[in-house]
């Protein structure tokens, strides 16, 4: 949206749409709204605000538009329907970073992109709506929800809870096989430092809280860190995307295995604290650093 003063000295509000070929204009203190094209909106507006307005628009979105959008491919399911398919799609894409904070979501675009009708994108879009993924915007549309602060917060302080209940009952009740398998977590890890993907780290840092919480053999448990750790992926990546916290969440890991190991519940629940809380602080560092990040 963008307000400048037109030739009759009337303060106007300008909303550019999806296909930039027409433009609506609110005069300020009159209850007079008009949708019109770009002709008649260069004729009542300064020419070189007018200009202005459309290539500062352009230059947003192309800002937010920087992405491959060949990697948002639909992943059919025969036993769901399209609606839960589309969502699952735009779902993966937001928490995996490829579709970014901030960024528009043109129903037209995405179902173009996806090979669907805007009906099943529409329907995806207000259920990501209800997830916090997206936000909703008036007179503007669907954007991805920009990464907060106060989210973060809210995430971890579950998260922790949750998790040193999961190294306790881990500590209690892990099986010989699931040692082992966090045992090789660790050599994976270790090898993946040397190449650095963030991403492959996020995924080697998913699975092994994953064989926590499934030798705890606690399903309530397992499904809401399961649900969390969705939320959690955004977060993750961008805390490993810091390079040098790379051997530290190694040295951690360790920590970690070596007191479930022992059975030592208290030194367990102190380490992985320690491990949340210390991604908190590397995460909110690093989104600090972005000249959109709301706290």
């Amino acid at each position: 949206m963008y307000r400048w003063l037109s030739r009759e000295f009337t303060t106007v509000e300008c909303y550019i749409n999806e296909s930039r070929n027409s433009l609506r204009l609110t005069k300020i203190g009159h209850d007079e709204t008009v949708t019109t094209n770009r002709e008649i909106v260069a004729n009542h507006l300064n020419v070189s605000i007018f200009h202005h307005i459309l290539s500062s628009s352009t230059t947003m979105d192309n800002k937010k538009n920087n992405i491959d959008w060949s990697q948002l491919t639909l992943s059919m399911d025969d036993y769901l329907p399209l609606r839960d398919v589309v969502f699952n799609t735009l779902r993966e894409g937001i928490l995996y970073g490829l579709l970014p904070p901030g960024l528009r979501l043109m129903e037209i675009q995405l179902a173009k992109q996806l090979g669907v009708s805007r009906t099943p994108v529409r329907e995806a879009i207000r259920m990501l709506e209800l997830e916090g993924l997206v936000n909703t915007i008036p007179r503007k549309g669907a954007e991805v929800a920009e990464i907060t602060e106060k989210d973060l917060h809210d995430v971890l302080e579950v998260r922790c809870s949750l998790e040193e209940l999961a190294v306790e009952l881990a500590c209690k009740s892990i099986q010989k096989e699931q040692m082992e398998a966090l045992q090789k977590n660790l050599r994976k890890f270790k090898q993946l430092l040397r190449v650095g993907n963030a991403t492959a780290l996020a995924e080697c840092d998913v699975c092994f809280h994953d064989i926590i919480i499934q030798s705890t053999n606690n399903k309530r448990l397992f499904q809401l860190l399961n649900n969390l750790r969705e939320q959690m992926y955004r977060y993750r990546l961008e805390y490993l995307k810091d390079s040098s916290a790379h051997q530290h969440l190694y040295q951690e890991h360790e920590a970690i295995v070596t007191a479930i190991q022992n059975h030592n519940i208290e030194d367990a629940k102190k380490i992985i604290r320690e491990h949340i809380n210390h991604q908190y602080e590397d995460v909110i560092q690093s989104l600090r650093t972005h000249d959109d990040f709301i706290k």
